[in-house]
């Protein structure tokens, strides 16, 4: 297979990708790393152990998705969930292998330091924000309400602001409709994160529960 001979090239540039400017630029780089290559690997999984494959490049995504997560810019962050939900639905299973946890050599490590799951909990801290953003963020919508009489007047007999008005009515409704589909796409991520997370640790659950 071509693809995995080239992996050491192809996950990096398009990785790296996942915080540029451009929304089409990330929006291609995931389509393409996620929908394309991850989902190749997977198909051929039983061939060669080629799904293993991915599992070096892990924390680099990570890194590169928690600093998307972390962005200043809103559309990055929201960009930035997409990519964890979809490196944990195509490779979850790298981090709970049975060797380790998501391990390249067998001792619970992908990479120098932390194991993968918990470089996988470090992006929690980052929904705290990401939360913010699609629950809080419909509150600061400018309204009408607060207008004076006088100017309200106004409005009323113009036309023209009329017509302004019923247009702003549209995007705001607009802008909430976003945040809706924002909010589910940030809770998916949350999910995914946790789901992985809480799964790498039932031992440690079962001890909590003897010792209660």
């Amino acid at each position: 297979e071509t693809i995995p001979q080239h992996l050491a090239l192809i996950v990096p540039s398009l990785a790296s990708r996942f915080v540029d400017e451009d929304s089409t630029v990330r929006k291609s780089s995931m389509s393409i790393l996620f929908q394309d290559v991850s989902r190749r690997l997977i198909e051929n999984v039983n061939k060669n152990n080629m799904g293993d494959r991915m599992r070096p490049f892990l924390p680099l995504l990570l890194a590169y998705i928690g600093s998307a997560l972390h962005s200043l810019d809103v559309d990055i962050r929201y960009d930035g969930c997409h990519a964890l939900e979809s490196l944990c639905r195509f490779h979850g299973d790298l981090f709970l292998d049975s060797k380790g946890g998501g391990s390249a050599n067998g001792n619970g490590r992908i990479g120098e330091g932390k194991d993968g799951v918990a470089l996988l909990q470090d992006t929690l801290s980052a929904f705290t924000v990401l939360l913010d953003d699609v629950s809080g963020g419909a509150s600061s919508i400018p309204s009408s309400r607060g207008m004076g009489t006088l100017e309200a007047a106004k409005r009323m007999k113009d036309v023209s602001d009329d017509k302004n008005s019923n247009n702003k009515r549209k995007k705001t409704k607009g802008k909430k409709k976003d945040k809706s589909l924002r909010g589910v796409a940030v809770l998916q991520s949350f999910v995914a994160v946790l789901g992985i997370t809480s799964s790498s640790q039932p031992k440690d659950q079962s001890i909590l529960k003897e010792g209660i």
